[in-house]
């Protein structure tokens, strides 16, 4: 809305006294603010020191304003003073009021109230400390209001509930028994002004101080004649004050607050869902039905990405004496708001405490809950607790559950079979078979990344579609709050294929969110994959920043999986440089890691990495060793990805009548995954050996599809390599270095991908949750680098590669 309106002409926004706005505005005007970059927008909030507010805590740039001077006070009153013979006083005024000038102003403006004015801010009496200067002129607001008439502080309480809604205010008056004539006298009074359809404060502390005046059964007297005044198609306003002229419980606006907040949850408003869903719990009077809207709130307000509130919610929710049902779906959300915040250990037990609460009542639920648990093993990287979370699950499988249920926790003991070593692939399959099927919709929130979760472990090509879809939906509907978690996942699955620049971007984009959300699990995961992908790369001093923030977010939370990535990155990195005993100390912790968490599967160990390291020191009775123990437990577990990489180490140590038959059953294997990398790894080790061997001509083979493939990913320290060797066979490549979209960050990146993809400037905006502004700035950027000047020239340049 706010860049829509900028398109036209530039766009100010002047928020006084922001510190009241409601939490779902200010966190809405937070988001846009962390985003607006190219567009002809000002955003200027004024905040109350000491005020609370989103707006205060957002990393904004700040100024922090005092009172005038002296002489600034002096100049105000000359301007102000009405011959009141104030301006003669400044500097006892400047005294007396800080140098605050509404204060100022206000103290020439009442000449005859200026003893009452000045007795509200202590006087200048020495050793009588000043009330704050708002609460003085809050009190002196309503002491002019009362000298209009004993009920100009109702009349203008009702503007205030009212919005400045002047028939709302009309007809009000009327239910009230309050004369609406008084609006002219405290518009002569300079309190108010009318203009057309609306009534304006001449400062907003005058309606809110009248309104806080009043007792408080008279604030509700005055909301009940605004739900009167209003028409039954605002339905939203109705509902709302109601709500606010309720004493106690009441049935009615708890219901009518409730179809509020379904409302808004449906158009993606999901502060202002947890607002209302919030409100109506504290009007229920049954404590079953106040603990699940209580809940609903809590679960909107994680959807919007406030974590902390969401789990203050479900605080409150649980204060009563609940149904299982109910506290197993509180279970659900806290240990889901948990894991991400980093409290992983917490979040497992909440789970598995949960399941166990419902699982003779209720075992469909109970393993959905113990699924989410193998979930949070899985960030954890602790076999002990996969484990357990296992065999819980496989005994509410034998109890017979309904179709979704039995797809999730097939999934689920997959995984937690595949962090134990295990060979899950069966159960992975018959979960997504389940999954896939008709009427196998999952009935909780967080079962969308599931079939994707499936496809990471299966390490297949089926994982994209089902990941860009639920991104695509959390973009469209606003759900922030489960964005970092599915990019992750997707930036993984790109991570693993041959669409390194869209990871990259993924990742960036995953951590970012996840840092603004207090997502402290997402960042160093993302963080981690981050720098891992930049170990690939090259980019030797992002890869260790990041995997130094993902190490410090990880160590204090538990999130030992991130730990083992940020190792591995570091590992890669010097082993791409050529730095072998680094490589090996670096490979040498992941492993130590592994074994203290007890996490068997194979896929997580740098074995071949670390035997290839070995190899290259000449510790070739090591290297062996270690070989052979990946190659036992690759062919335990039977998967492709594993046993490629087994067979490939095991090819680097064979003899030389040997070796075609180990590379080649490696590259059998590496043909039914789709990790582009591992299988140039591959071809780049057999070329090496082939060239070794005095095979020169059946080397030059193998080591250009290494090469041309390190080159597609942007590989560069292994194009070199590959350049080297196939350089020692005969054949000189032309050098290669960085491409045209490799000079681009990760956002300009991002923003390519969806325009070649075919979107619009404002679609791709829309999807990234920035302006089109700020798209065409980043395409500026783009075109600049890459010596282009048109969208068209742009998709030829993406189509070839660069």
């Amino acid at each position: 809305m706010l860049t829509r309106r900028a398109e036209r002409r530039p766009l100010a926004l002047l928020l006084d006294d922001a510190h009241d706005l409601d939490r779902p505005s200010a966190e809405a005007l937070v988001f846009a603010a962390r985003r607006l970059l190219a567009d002809r927008i000002l955003l200027v909030a004024a905040l109350r020191e000491g005020e609370a507010s989103p707006l205060r805590s957002a990393d904004l740039p700040e100024l922090a304003l005092g009172g005038l001077n002296l002489t600034g006070t002096a100049e105000l009153l000359r301007s102000a003073d009405s011959a009141s013979g104030v301006s003669e006083r400044a500097a006892w005024v400047h005294r007396t009021t800080g140098g605050n000038p509404l204060a100022i102003v206000e103290m020439a403006r009442e000449p005859a109230g200026l003893a009452v004015v000045a007795g509200a801010f202590g006087g200048g009496v020495p050793g009588l400390d000043a009330v704050p200067v708002p609460a003085a002129l809050a009190d002196g607001f309503v002491r002019r209001a009362r000298t209009v008439a004993p009920s100009a502080t109702t009349l203008l309480a009702l503007v205030e509930a009212a919005a400045g809604d002047l028939r709302v205010v009309l007809r009000g008056a009327v239910v009230l028994g309050v004369d609406a004539d008084l609006l002219t006298r405290l518009e002569a009074a300079a309190l108010v002004t009318t203009s057309g359809e609306r009534v304006s404060f001449t400062h907003p502390l005058v309606g809110s101080s009248a309104y806080v005046s009043l007792t408080s059964d008279r604030r509700r007297e005055v909301h009940a004649a605004v739900v009167a005044s209003l028409p039954s198609t605002e339905v939203t306003r109705r509902a709302w004050h109601a709500a606010a002229a309720a004493l106690g419980p009441d049935v009615e606006a708890a219901a009518a607050l409730e179809a509020v907040g379904a409302d808004a949850r449906s158009r993606g408003a999901y502060a202002v869902a947890a607002s209302a869903l919030q409100r109506a719990a504290q009007l229920t009077d049954d404590a079953r039905l106040r603990a699940d809207r209580g809940v609903a709130a809590a679960a909107a307000a994680f959807d919007a990405g406030d974590a902390g509130w969401a789990l203050r919610l479900l605080d409150g929710a649980l204060s009563d004496d609940v149904s299982a049902t109910t506290r197993s779906r509180a279970g659900a959300l806290r240990g889901a708001i948990t894991a991400r915040s980093g409290g992983l250990g917490e979040a497992w037990a909440t789970l598995i405490a949960a399941a166990r609460d419902v699982a003779d009542t209720d075992p469909d639920r109970a393993l959905h809950l113990v699924a989410d648990a193998i979930g949070v093993a899985f960030y954890l990287a602790n076999g002990d607790v996969a484990r357990e979370s296992q065999r819980l699950a496989e005994s509410l499988l034998d109890r017979g559950v309904d179709r979704s249920a039995a797809a999730i926790g097939r999934l689920a003991v997959g995984m937690a079979q595949v962090l134990d070593g295990q060979d899950g692939s069966v159960q992975l399959r018959e979960g997504a078979r389940l999954l896939d099927s008709e009427n196998a919709a999952g009935t909780v929130q967080f079962d969308s990344a599931w079939p994707a979760l499936a496809a990471l472990f299966l390490r297949d090509d089926g994982s994209t579609r089902r990941l860009l879809h639920a991104v695509e939906a959390a973009r469209a509907d606003t759900s922030v709050g489960g964005l970092p978690h599915l990019l992750f996942h997707l930036a993984r699955d790109h991570a693993t294929t041959d669409r390194w620049a869209a990871a990259e971007s993924e990742y960036a984009e995953a951590a970012s969110l996840a840092e603004e959300l207090g997502q402290s699990t997402e960042e160093a995961t993302a963080l981690a994959g981050l720098a891992w992908l930049e170990a690939r790369r090259g980019q030797e001093d992002a890869s260790r920043e990041h995997a130094a923030r993902a190490t410090a977010i990880a160590e204090p939370r538990q999130v030992m999986i991130a730990r083992i990535w940020a190792g591995f990155a570091l590992g890669d990195v010097e082993l791409a440089a050529g730095r072998m005993e680094e490589a090996l100390d670096r490979y040498a912790s992941v492993v130590t890691l592994l074994e203290t968490a007890g996490i068997r599967d194979v896929d997580l160990s740098p074995a071949p990495e670390l035997a290839e390291a070995l190899l290259r020191t000449g510790d070739t009775e090591r290297a062996t060793a270690v070989a052979s123990e990946y190659r036992s437990r690759a062919e335990t577990k039977g998967a492709p990805w594993a046993l490629a990489r087994a067979w490939r180490t095991v090819a680097l140590l064979a003899a030389d009548d040997d070796l075609d038959a180990a590379f080649e059953e490696a590259l059998c294997h590496h043909a039914q995954t789709p990790d582009v990398f591992e299988t140039a790894r591959t071809n780049l080790a057999y070329g090496a050996r082939l060239r070794r061997a005095r095979r020169r001509v059946d080397a030059r083979e193998r080591l250009q599809d290494a090469y041309q493939a390190f080159a597609r990913l942007g590989a560069q320290p292994w194009v070199e390599t590959a350049a080297d060797e196939l350089a020692a066979t005969g054949i000189t490549v032309a050098p290669r270095g960085a491409t045209g979209l490799d000079l681009l960050t990760p956002r300009e990146r991002q923003i390519v991908q969806l325009l070649v993809d075919g979107r619009t400037t404002r679609e791709a905006a829309g999807a990234l949750f920035l302006s089109p502004k700020t798209v065409e700035y980043h395409l500026r950027h783009v075109y600049t680098k890459l010596g282009i000047t048109n969208r068209r020239e742009l998709t030829d340049f993406v189509v070839s590669g660069g």
